[in-house]
């Protein structure tokens, strides 16, 4: 690679913002000494000049971003070309090892030109690989965090992973699947701290919630655990579970030693829980049977509980009978003792595989309320009026993820795209198309005030991760090539159905092998 044309395209050579005029303690000395007449027009000058000074940062930000995003290009480009040298290299050694053995075949006829020859050979082989070790250390020292590595593995899970949640804190993984158990993990160690096995059926959503960790799952229930009673359940060498405090023997007898370390268990929805969101001692979750539920997180007591079909006065909201025959890419696929066949929508619970459903994702902050509904419509509510005062059309199957901040929405369908929304202005920015059920969407750190420079990444339930950049209109598959972002387990064939962000660098991400797996991006 040219290190001079790579030099020249380095931000480090542009030319940086220029300084404000004034510093704040200079500014404010001016004020002080300033008519009080005329402060009103030196503050409002002042104001305008750190408006020009955001915009010019602004500016060279986005500059420096697009930047290191084409050295990122240029780093992959150049492990590509890497990895052709290296086959090349291999080649050459398999030529070299092939005469080699040809020389000892002739030896006994030329036994003194052989030995000439075969030390000759060695010297040659031995040089070549010496270079390659070298260049192989330089590089995995410089460039392996760049190039996003695979940090941990969280293994245990028979069926797809439905749900993932992770708490930096606490330092834990929270992982959900369609065998019905929940699993928290260490995140640093990747080892299985706890497996709860307290639902009868297909979890869809997990959530670490102070010292509690949410659970909900298609058998109608949302349950919260309290974790350090989790931790007091230890399995004895005989095989017998004890929690502290000591039950009596009938207690004993009657309740598993887990279920005592369930907090709460919140009934009232009749169908399916397949979303919900908790925050400031509020929950909101989404049901199969068409209604969403405000909580009270400490008294488990519902607080309203808002009908879709009759709050929005359309008898089809909430419903999936008219897209029950909607098929969603391969189909039939096998994982651990049960068979689990994509492509089949229920009436109100969504896929076999935990995407979608009459009420497919909720999110709130404060009184706002975000819905996905089986209709393919994002809704905009007021928890305070109950009443949904705005409508998104984007979309022709059931909703199955949706986030939003104080610029953007994403949701992502089973229609097989992903729609970027502005949510001041409720229009469409950008629609994307995959291959697949988009069953996961994130956004990404958006520092800018714009929807227009958003991230988002997307699990579209094949081998890769997309990440989405809004203000350059790029999108990034990290896929299986040059160990970016290798989504599938050694030999298989693993497709990504959840994706989750830990922090700005750490990604989490689920496979239908139940594999989760976090990367540093």
């Amino acid at each position: 690679m040219n290190d001079t044309h790579l030099n020249e395209q380095s931000p480090v050579t542009e030319t940086d913002v220029e300084c404000m005029r004034m510093s704040p303690p200079e500014f404010d000395a001016m004020v002080r000494d300033t008519p009080k007449e005329l402060v009103v027009d030196v503050l409002e000058a002042r104001k305008d000049e750190y408006g020009e000074h955001l915009r010019a940062l602004e500016k060279r930000r986005k500059d420096v971003v697009k930047k290191l995003e084409e050295l990122d290009d240029r780093i992959m480009q150049a492990v590509r070309e890497r990895k052709s040298i290296e086959e090349q290299l291999q080649q050459v050694q398999h030529k070299r090892k092939e005469q080699s053995a040809n020389v000892r075949e002739r030896s006994a006829e030329h036994e003194e030109h052989s030995v000439h020859r075969k030390v000759r050979s060695v010297d040659l082989t031995v040089t070549v690989e010496d270079v390659s070790d070298e260049e192989t250390d330089m590089y995995e020292a410089d460039d392996a965090r760049r190039l996003r590595k695979l940090t941990q593995k969280f293994v245990g899970h028979y069926g797809p992973i439905t749900a993932l949640s992770s708490d930096t804190t606490l330092g834990l993984v929270a992982s959900g699947s369609v065998d019905t158990q929940v699993r928290i993990w260490d995140m640093h160690t990747g080892s299985c701290q706890h497996t709860i096995s307290g639902h009868t059926d297909i979890i869809r959503k997990v959530q670490f919630y102070d010292r509690f960790l949410l659970t909900a799952s298609n058998d109608t229930r949302i349950r919260m655990w309290d974790l350090a009673l989790l931790d007091s359940v230890t399995p004895q060498p005989s095989g017998v579970e004890t929690t502290s405090p000591p039950m009596t023997p009938t207690l004993f007898r009657r309740v598993a030693p887990q279920e005592l370390c369930c907090d709460t268990t919140f009934v009232g929805h009749t169908d399916a829980v397949t979303c919900f969101q908790a925050m400031g001692g509020t929950m909101v979750s989404g049901s199969a049977d068409a209604t969403v539920r405000e909580w009270d997180v400490a008294s488990g007591v519902v607080r309203q509980t808002i009908d879709v079909k009759w709050a929005t006065g359309d008898k089809q909201a909430g419903r999936v009978d008219r897209m029950a025959s909607y098929t969603q890419g391969p189909v039939g696929y096998k994982q651990g003792p049960a068979s689990y066949t994509q492509g089949q929508i229920s009436e109100t619970r969504g896929t076999d595989d935990g995407d979608g459903g009459s009420i497919g994702a909720v999110q709130f902050f404060e009184y706002a309320l975000a819905t996905g509904t089986s209709d393919g419509i994002v809704r905009l509510w007021d928890l305070r009026t109950s009443q949904a005062h705005r409508q998104m059309h984007g979309h022709t199957a059931p909703i199955t993820s949706l986030q939003f901040d104080e610029r953007t929405i994403v949701t992502g369908s089973i229609d097989t795209t992903c729609v970027l929304w502005d949510l001041r202005m409720g229009r469409e920015l950008h629609r994307l198309k995959f291959g697949n059920t988009v069953g996961s969407v994130q956004l990404g750190q958006n520092t800018a005030r714009s929807a227009h420079a958003a991230q988002v990444w997307v699990a579209a339930r094949d081998r890769s991760i997309y990440k989405y950049l809004a203000s350059s209109m790029q999108q990034i598959e990290y896929a299986t090539d040059f160990g970016v972002v290798n989504a599938r387990l050694e030999g298989g064939e693993a497709r990504v159905t959840r994706v989750q962000c830990v922090e700005s660098d750490v990604l989490l991400s689920g496979d239908d092998e139940g594999v989760v797996k976090m990367w540093n991006i």
